[in-house]
């Protein structure tokens, strides 16, 4: 499928209410990622896909909770009730993957949510980061050193205009290259992809883990989750925590401090 480069933005474009009211709000750092963004030339207009949601579901429009104390809403649209200690994050639709519909995420962002809480960690590493959500959600605990890595540059695009939202003096590096390619200094390492690629990436993923720290991965089903924890228990880590939703799982595994 051949690819543009979105470099042009016109007021016809945006017809939806959501939309207008995202173009004044937005950080112009990150009305530039969107403008640098990669996305199919097929597709439908890209501001439209980008900003008014066009390309995904209208329901997404709405808050969504991911975890008991993180939520999501559409940048330019008010948050949504919740608790003093949670933690809100604006986002803008796009096809890139980590809008919290998917179970997959919902996991990840409860399982990173409650390890952040009980061991702030540092430096995280968000493999396949998408949305860049997981690796906001990180920053948002207090990490001083966080990485998203990802192969699809849409879903980087997506990933630097939604870490612009928050304007935090720790900024995200998101990058197309491999796990291990900051050495072993991470804390956490969150893996949300296929398990065929998790296990390609398996000695990579494992060289990027700090002593002691904690390597979650899902993106596959609890039938597929033996295989996984045999082959990374082979690695040398030890199995923690293995949770499910709607027929997806989550393990969570560590290294020896």
């Amino acid at each position: 499928m051949p690819l543009s480069i979105i470099r042009r933005m016109t007021a016809s474009t945006v017809s939806a209410v959501t939309s207008e009211r995202m173009l004044e709000v937005l950080p112009s750092q990150a009305m530039g990622y969107l403008l640098d963004a990669v996305v199919p030339s097929d597709a439908c207009d890209p501001l439209l896909c980008v900003l008014s949601g066009a390309s995904v579901s209208p329901a997404s429009q709405d808050p969504v909770r991911i975890a008991p104390r993180v939520f999501l809403h559409v940048a330019g649209t008010p948050p949504p009730p919740h608790p003093p200690d949670a933690i809100v994050l604006p986002t803008i639709p796009s096809r890139a993957f980590g809008d919290g519909s998917h179970p997959t995420t919902r996991l990840c962002a409860r399982a990173v949510d409650l390890w952040c809480r009980q061991h702030h960690p540092t430096a995280v590493l968000d493999v396949g980061t998408g949305t860049g959500v997981l690796a906001r959600l990180a920053r948002a605990h207090g990490a001083r050193f966080v990485v998203g890595t990802d192969i699809d540059g849409t879903a980087l695009a997506a990933a630097r205009a939604n870490a612009a939202l928050d304007q935090h003096e720790v900024e995200l590096v998101l990058k197309n290259r491999p796990p291990d390619a900051w050495g072993a200094r991470f804390d956490l390492v969150v893996a949300n992809i296929l398990a065929g690629v998790l296990l390609e990436l398996a000695d990579a993923l494992v060289r990027a883990m700090a002593p002691g720290a904690a390597l979650m991965l899902s993106g596959f089903t609890p039938v597929q989750a033996p295989a996984l924890r045999a082959a990374f228990s082979s690695r040398g880590l030890l199995p923690d925590v293995q949770a499910q939703l709607e027929g997806w799982a989550v393990l969570q595994l560590r290294r020896a401090a």
